[in-house]
């Protein structure tokens, strides 16, 4: 009896490992095609995608894993069944209770991993990715409007700084005038003016 008990433990535990990655990797599937565009528009590299990818994986398991033990149990009982597993222990004497009863023990356990492990770990771990995500977005390009005013920060490839005041914007046509730039770099700091300009092929033309 010891030995049912022990098997239908791991066989329980098995099957939620096996139905939670085969989840785990098809809703990180679905993340990357976000992640790829967020990543593509930001211009981050490689390290940068799989970093993001990685932090999310806590909250993923954590957030599934109710769902992954309802299919889980599911499908484990249609094994015993289709393998007469189960008419064999009830035949051996093993109540419904007793054959369930290791089945939860091993629902408990992985529970309680993901309530005092991962459930801690994916706070955390979706603070850091809103973080990063809030960084590269506020150092690489923000845009604010004020009354008639369009205020744009943007960030460039050498690190410069360049803040774009338009006072009058026509959205329609992508037409600016009046406007100031200030261009702020390591080695030096510009102001320029302009009566009018031009947003063609996304690129800022005076």
């Amino acid at each position: 009896m010891y030995k049912i008990s022990k098997y239908l433990f791991s066989i329980s535990l098995k099957y939620i490992l096996i139905n939670q990655l085969l989840i785990l990797f098809l809703i990180i599937f679905i993340n990357l095609i976000d992640l790829s565009r967020i990543i593509e528009r930001e211009n981050q590299n490689l390290l940068s995608f799989l970093y993001l990818s990685i932090l999310k994986i806590p909250s993923i398991i954590n957030e599934t894993s109710p769902f992954v033990i309802i299919i889980s149990t599911a499908f484990l009982f249609r094994y015993l069944i289709n393998n007469n597993e189960f008419i064999s222990m009830r035949n051996m004497g093993f109540s419904i209770f007793d054959i369930f009863k290791p089945i939860s023990f091993g629902i408990f356990i992985y529970g309680l991993i993901i309530l005092i492990v991962l459930n801690p770990l994916s706070a955390i771990t979706e603070v850091e990715y809103s973080r990063y995500l809030n960084n590269q977005n506020e150092s690489m390009y923000t845009i604010n409007f004020s009354k008639n005013n369009l205020w744009i920060k943007n960030k460039n490839i050498n690190g410069g700084i360049h803040y774009i005041n338009i006072k009058n914007f026509n959205i329609k046509e992508m037409i600016a005038k009046d406007i100031e730039i200030l261009s702020i770099n390591k080695d030096k700091k510009e102001y320029f003016q302009s009566d009018f300009g031009v947003i063609e092929n996304q690129n800022f033309i005076l």
